[in-house]
């Protein structure tokens, strides 16, 4: 039973993903994102996403945001530091899954989806949807876990990204080793 809710919780989990990067891809190539029509881009962006929650995030090459849609259209928005090797392992990678990070404006930990998005055969910008870990919420309650069960979501670097059981207070935590 264990094995079988393992593979059930996992193909969700995949598909709820692979949801989110197919209409990141799709929005890769908008002419608008592709012309540096940021406007245009930012109001296709906030219509596209399909996670409640989320937030998509444009960055060229320096840093600079050029759409993010947790801020009101025409807000300042942030620098990133050190985005730039970022950017360029997404060139040998395409689309990646991050690990748990905790954003310097919010405090709070998300994941995200990168895009690279290329214009003239370069990398031009990275195109990110940023997730909040409680969307994993629902499918633990899909799920229908036995009461002496907890499911849990760990990313690469053994950080617990969600627990079914108080999924507020300890995500974010290290997975130790048994």
């Amino acid at each position: 039973q264990l094995q079988t809710t393992a593979r059930a919780l996992s193909i969700v989990v995949d598909r709820q993903l692979g949801q989110a990067e197919a209409v990141m891809q799709a929005l890769a190539t908008a002419p608008s994102l592709l012309n540096g029509d940021f406007e245009t881009f930012d109001k296709q962006a906030r219509a596209a996403n399909p996670i409640p929650g989320s937030w998509v995030v444009v960055r060229d090459t320096t840093g600079a945001q050029r759409v993010n849609t947790r801020l009101q259209p025409g807000a300042d928005l942030p620098h990133d530091r050190g985005v730039r090797e970022q950017i360029s392992s997404l060139v040998a990678g395409g689309p990646r899954v991050s690990n748990l990070i905790v954003t310097s404006n919010t405090g709070k930990p998300v994941f995200g989806i990168d895009i690279p998005v290329s214009r003239d055969g370069a990398v031009a910008y990275d195109l990110a949807i940023v997730i909040q870990p409680s969307i994993f919420d629902p499918i633990f309650a899909e799920q229908r876990l036995p009461g002496n069960w907890i499911g849990i979501i760990v990313d690469r670097g053994g950080m617990l990204v969600r627990r079914s059981y108080k999924g507020d207070e300890t995500t974010g935590r290290e997975v130790l080793p048994v």
